[in-house]
């Protein structure tokens, strides 16, 4: 049994807290504290304040040969009791976190509800190792990384689904925009964060939100690929109505057992596509009879009129030498009794006494036969 006990620590990096083993030291024992490291002593469950990097000698009541004696009352057990715990002031790093369930929220730009799920790292270091030792380990043996995701897991997660909730509705950040903006999102969270460590003596020296994934989800999926087409259709100037007349049209088209150029605009009308108008107008135009009072006449290859007559004559009108009906200019025949335009009225005779229309140089009527 050695008379001068030597107490030191050498472990590793994911350990914050250890507590040595040894217990109720021998008076002078040797109390080692290495660089990056504090110390802790408990004297009759009182917390001493914290011992730095360097050597120390610590007295107790507990000597040599008199604890032996002291033991054999107290059934070996020393009544001066001694604790010492270790606590680790270098950056823990690489602590893991992320979210096991998804949670919901609404997409600010296309207003449909969609799940996400997220998770990264953070790095912790210990600030304030009385606080610590006190507050979070108490009587535990050891308290390592594990330990501190154990006990912040719950407070850590709704903080962070919270933060990343609000900045993606804040700033109407986007399914598409939410990759891009992870190191602001891990900056606008981390603030949050250090509240809740920073009272058990934590300090958060880094923060990141490695990936945020949205879960699949059909009737999101169908809008963003909606969106895609009309951002093509913008690109290229054309409408999804006007492509889907084409279509048709082109299907129609390629199918002789539709009536060719009327069977498509059959189609197009029936299906109430963006082309109907165009093509309605196209049929009322080849049907259109042609006028023989006025020479304008529907095209059907084009929206407008073919005008036919002489421009020389303009809107001049004339009348028919024969019945007297009103023609236009650039008629050779009447279109009320058919007589030739521009010839001269073959004069005639009526009968006095029956009224009969008579030829020139008739002498006696054809009719009741009364002399002229």
């Amino acid at each position: 049994m050695a008379i001068i006990d030597v107490i030191k620590y050498e472990g590793g990096n994911n350990i914050l807290v250890w507590k040595h083993p040894k217990e109720d030291f021998n008076t002078s024992a040797q109390l080692i504290v290495h660089e990056s490291q504090e110390a802790i002593v408990f004297k009759d469950g009182r917390a001493s304040d914290p011992y730095l990097a360097g050597k120390y000698t610590i007295e107790t009541e507990n000597i040599p040969g008199v604890r032996r004696l002291v033991g054999l009352v107290t059934g070996g057990i020393s009544p001066n009791h001694y604790e010492i715990y270790y606590i680790n002031k270098a950056y823990s790093m690489d602590i893991p976190w992320g979210t096991a369930t998804p949670w919901t929220i609404q997409d600010p730009s296309l207003q449909i509800p969609f799940e996400m799920q997220a998770h990264g790292q953070f790095a912790v270091r210990v600030e304030d190792s009385k606080k610590l030792v006190l507050k979070l380990v108490g009587t535990m043996k050891s308290f390592t990384q594990r330990s501190l995701q154990d006990y912040f897991y719950g407070i850590m997660i709704s903080r962070i689904k919270d933060n990343i909730s609000n900045l993606i509705i804040s700033e109407r950040l986007s399914h598409a925009e939410i990759s891009s903006r992870l190191i602001e999102i891990s900056e606008k969270v981390a603030p949050n964060l250090k509240d809740s460590l920073i009272k058990y003596g934590l300090s958060l020296e880094e923060f990141a939100v490695e990936n945020i994934s949205i879960l699949k989800d059909d009737v999101y999926d169908s809008v963003r690929d909606a969106m895609k087409t009309r951002a093509a259709n913008t690109i290229t100037g054309v409408t999804e109505q006007e492509k889907m007349g084409y279509d048709v049209a082109k299907a129609q088209a390629q199918n002789p057992g539709t009536g060719g150029q009327y069977g498509q605009i059959a189609t197009g009308i029936a299906s109430g596509i963006a082309m109907a108008p165009a093509m309605g107008a196209i049929t009322r135009n080849a049907m259109q009879p042609v006028s023989s009072g006025n020479i304008q006449h529907r095209d059907q290859f084009s929206m407008g009129t073919v005008d036919k007559r002489d421009p020389e004559q303009g809107n001049q009108e004339i009348k028919c030498a024969k019945c007297g009906a009103v023609l236009s200019a650039s008629s050779r025949f009447c279109n009320q009794c058919g007589a030739p335009v521009g010839q001269k009225k073959a004069e005639t005779l009526s009968c006095p006494v029956c009224g009969s229309i008579l030829s020139e140089g008739s002498k006696f009527c054809n009719s009741c036969g009364a002399k002229l």
